[in-house]
């Protein structure tokens, strides 16, 4: 279950990467 979550969790921070590192880099928006 643990890899199945990293996978899906890599998954999802993949398709996430661009606005997740935009949302990190502009914290006030």
């Amino acid at each position: 279950i643990k890899n199945q979550m990293n996978k899906s969790y890599e998954v999802i921070m993949s398709g996430l990467d661009k606005e997740y590192q935009g949302f990190v880099e502009n914290p006030d928006q």
